[in-house]
């Protein structure tokens, strides 16, 4: 894990390695608003390609939809944590489609565990704080373990 992957195998990432797109607000004609992707540069696919070191488009596009949508519904929430959650994915640099993979895997597996974190916080009944400190700690532990085995 070295950080930004500043350059694909296709020469330098477009935006110095900001190759992961962000969700924005889209404005729609009957006055609501849709939640979307901007495209993602000139280079478009080819740099999400980049940023996770494959050159396999379904891979990629896959990938991206999972790490994006883990959260499920479109909301205001959802926009906020697809973004980070693909700006943790470009932080991992991964170097192949593998490393993609358990990239995305480390990413669901640390929301999942702030997301339990924040359920023991506001656990009210000793049941359900229990059972939030066994889930909360056997996330922690997974996600050590996902971090190890992608520094190999």
């Amino acid at each position: 894990m070295s950080g930004i992957a500043k350059t694909g195998k296709r020469g330098p990432v477009e935006g110095g390695g900001k190759g992961w797109p962000r969700m924005e607000k889209v404005p729609q004609e009957d006055g609501t608003t849709k939640h979307v992707y901007e495209k993602p540069g000139k280079r478009g696919l080819l740099d999400l390609m980049d940023a996770i070191s494959t050159e396999n488009e379904d891979f990629t596009i896959g990938l991206f939809t999972q790490v994006a949508y883990c959260e499920g519904n479109a909301s205001e929430k959802m926009m906020h944590t697809a973004n980070f959650r693909g700006a943790m994915m470009e932080e991992l640099a991964p170097r192949d489609a593998i490393e993609g993979a358990l990239a995305a895997q480390v990413v669901a597996t640390h929301c999942a565990a702030m997301d339990m974190a924040r359920r023991l916080r506001n656990a009210d009944h000793l049941e359900l704080r229990d059972s939030c400190e066994r889930t909360l700690t056997k996330l922690s532990r997974t996600y050590l373990a996902q971090v190890e085995a992608l520094r190999k």
